[in-house]
């Protein structure tokens, strides 16, 4: 089985969306919405396997982005964006990678 084949959920937004906290089954979230998103809140997966990608998407800008690592890991440091820029020449999002041995959520891109 491909640990980063999971399921990515789809969200439509229409007023600030509710907080997400992922499970280890998820491979991430896109957002969609007509206009700007004022806000996301998302935990990743709790009890990753070593290796596991999570992605988050939007088709529309998100000003104030938070993206947290459940309890007991931690973000790599200088990883964690703060916003999600939307744009017509470029991917719209991030990617996650978990390492294991570190307890540790890096973003790739």
């Amino acid at each position: 089985a491909n640990l980063n084949a999971n399921p990515i959920t789809f969200v439509t937004v229409t007023t600030p969306p509710d907080g997400i906290s992922a499970s280890n089954i998820d491979g991430g979230v896109v957002y969609t919405s007509t206009t700007t998103i004022t806000s996301a809140n998302i935990t990743l997966p709790l009890s990753a396997v070593q290796g596991q990608q999570y992605q988050v998407s939007s088709n529309r800008t998100i000003t104030t982005l938070s993206v947290s690592s459940p309890a007991g890991d931690t973000m790599a440091t200088n990883t964690t964006p703060t916003t999600l820029t939307a744009t017509t020449t470029s991917p719209n999002g991030y990617t996650f990678i978990y390492n294991k041995a570190g307890l540790t959520w890096h973003r790739l891109q």
